[in-house]
């Protein structure tokens, strides 16, 4: 049987049980982020945390693998929690096998940087593309990771940004460069979606009483786009 023919069966298939289980399937095919926890961060704090949905929040200790905080006090063999991962093409999402991460790698996930994959959330059906950039050893539990995003919110791009914010993490309010007053600057949640835009005031002081605690996006000059955390 041809890839193809795979291809069209597992779909199939997967059409097939998501209309006896009510579920519909959905594939995020939307314009991707990069996730960055660098070497011996704090995995308990939100800005080093990948918090896709409510219910699964990608991070990593020192050591060991990924697990998911939101659902988990520490990795164990079959974590994260609530996720599944497969070696593959997300245009392939259907047919791949899916196991618990550290099986999908075989134990190394150095094995796998640049190998493209598909992680699914499991509770909520849905399939992500995946690419793992960067692994650290040596009980630093850095990583880097590339992933597909929710198409229906349009996550900004993110583009380096030259201007200053702080504090980040920031707890009611950002400190913007100068530069950015008289502007107007966006805020977007991590998946994407728009939360408000403001005209930056003479103190260049952002106001963040509006938002809960978790990752944010601040979109400045049209195109430059700054990851932040509030508390």
């Amino acid at each position: 049987m041809n890839s193809m023919k795979r291809y069209t069966l597992g779909f199939v298939v997967a059409l097939i049980v998501g209309c006896l289980t009510g579920q519909a399937q959905t594939v995020w095919t939307g314009a991707p982020v990069t996730i960055h926890k660098i070497d011996s961060a704090d995995w308990t704090l939100a800005e080093n945390q990948d918090r896709i949905t409510d219910s699964v929040w990608i991070t990593r200790q020192h050591s060991k693998a990924f697990y998911n905080i939101a659902r988990e006090s520490g990795y164990t063999g079959s974590s994260p929690i609530g996720t599944e991962w497969a070696i593959g093409s997300i245009d392939s999402f259907a047919s791949l096998t899916y196991q618990p991460f550290i099986k999908t790698t075989q134990g190394g996930p150095q094995e796998v940087i640049d190998t493209p994959m598909v992680l699914h959330l499991i509770q909520e059906d849905i399939y992500i593309s995946f690419k793992l950039l960067s692994f650290s050893g040596l009980n630093k539990g850095g990583f880097k990771y590339e992933r597909s995003t929710d198409p229906s919110v349009g996550i900004p791009s993110l583009e380096q940004s030259n201007t200053a914010i702080y504090p980040n993490p920031a707890h009611d309010f950002l400190q913007l460069d100068p530069q950015l007053i008289g502007q107007e600057v966006t805020i977007y949640a991590i998946t994407g979606e728009e939360i408000t835009t403001v005209t930056v005031p003479l103190s260049g002081k952002l106001k963040l009483d509006v938002l809960s605690s978790g990752t944010y996006l601040l979109r400045s000059n049209g195109t430059q786009t700054q990851r932040f955390v509030k508390q």
